[in-house]
């Protein structure tokens, strides 16, 4: 390492397991931490992004549930990663 002069950490987990995974919900406000997985799950649901599916699966594992409800309208929003229409809300999603 005498050569080294920097190093890159990435926080999704590719680094120290091979593939993200979703490790942790921190719900913000009178949202539950339910809530918070069924959103992320349903806006999640219609990206291509690799750390959506992480997401997805890691709602589906948590909620105990196979099928999740689906935004619609997803659209990429530079520097919010994704936003989306759910049950008539706006919803942005950052990863």
């Amino acid at each position: 390492m005498g050569e080294l002069t920097a190093i890159a950490f990435d926080k999704t987990g590719t680094l120290t397991e091979g593939k993200p995974k979703l490790t942790e919900i921190i719900p913000f406000g009178n949202t539950t931490s339910e809530e918070l997985l069924l959103i992320a799950g349903a806006v999640e649901k219609l990206s291509d992004h690799p750390l959506a599916a992480a997401v997805v699966k890691g709602v589906q594992e948590k909620l105990r549930v196979s099928q999740l409800e689906e935004a619609k309208n997803l659209q990429s929003v530079t520097g919010r990663d994704v936003k989306a229409e759910w049950k008539g809300e706006e919803v942005f999603i950052d990863c």
